[in-house]
């Protein structure tokens, strides 16, 4: 809860000015989990960074919930989503979707490839839902021995 508290700070001015929210849903105070709380951090920033970057209205939501054995983590937004047939690969490397030409923020497309590893690393699973149009949900799960 901690590491995810950290990364909503570190975006909620970024938030504010686009005029989003960023919704907190807690199913406890804290959680007891064996990680590395940096790079769960850095998985945070990266999914709530790009929530951010990809949502113009709405809200975006992090969620952390207690489940048996497991803790589940949930950024989702209500930003341009992801279409069907990227799905399958948003996690590889040097894939990027909708990246325009010119000025702006650009990346290599390594994040969401990192976070996976990361996330593997830590014995957990990584996936993606998505609706073009109607947002992204990335939820990750990590288990609590």
């Amino acid at each position: 809860v901690s590491a995810a508290r950290q990364s909503i700070s570190q975006f909620s001015s970024q938030a504010r000015e686009k005029g989003l929210e960023i919704k907190e849903i807690f199913s406890l105070p804290a959680i007891e989990c064996s990680l590395d709380k940096e790079k769960i951090i850095q998985v945070f920033s990266h999914l709530i960074y790009n929530a951010v970057k990809f949502t113009d209205s709405g809200c975006i939501e992090v969620a952390i919930r207690d489940k048996d054995g497991t803790v589940e983590c949930s950024v989702s937004d209500t930003g341009i989503g992801i279409p069907q047939e990227d799905i399958l690969r948003v996690f590889e490397r040097f894939t990027q979707f909708r990246r325009a030409y010119g000025p702006g923020e650009k990346g290599v497309g390594l994040g969401l490839a990192i976070i996976k590893e990361i996330i593997e690393l830590h014995r957990g699973k990584i996936w993606v839902e998505s609706q073009p149009g109607k947002g992204t949900k990335f939820s990750f799960s990590l288990p609590k021995g």
